[in-house]
């Protein structure tokens, strides 16, 4: 699933899954650990997996993880909590934390119902 060759519709769809997955594994991490708070590099690795797509994609993925956790910070769904980086400047890894209040009152993905 290479994004960067697809169409502007098919690329909006990609990005959709992408939401989804990554709601459904925070939501499901939270409720079985009690736990928000997210490294970007984590929720990346979590989505290949789910995806069932290569190591070697990490990068586009990791790069589109940031983006939504980019939007959804906007939205206040999450906040930056941290940033680190080695000195080589090619691993970077932001630190997210999630409110979840706020993302119940909210319809993060369309596709999905409100849980209440």
């Amino acid at each position: 699933m290479d994004i960067t060759s697809y169409s502007p519709q098919k690329r909006d769809y990609v990005q959709k899954i992408i939401e989804e997955e990554l709601y459904d594994y925070v939501t499901d991490v939270n409720r079985r650990w009690n736990s928000n708070i997210f490294p970007s590099s984590s929720l990346a690795k979590a989505l290949l997996k789910n995806l069932h797509e290569g190591r070697n994609k990490y990068r586009k993925y990791h790069t589109l993880v940031k983006k939504v956790l980019n939007k959804w910070a906007t939205l206040g769904f999450c906040k930056l909590i941290s940033m680190t980086s080695l000195p080589s400047g090619k691993k970077t890894k932001f630190i997210y934390q999630f409110e979840f209040d706020k993302m119940k009152k909210f319809q993060v993905i369309k596709l999905l119902p409100l849980t209440i």
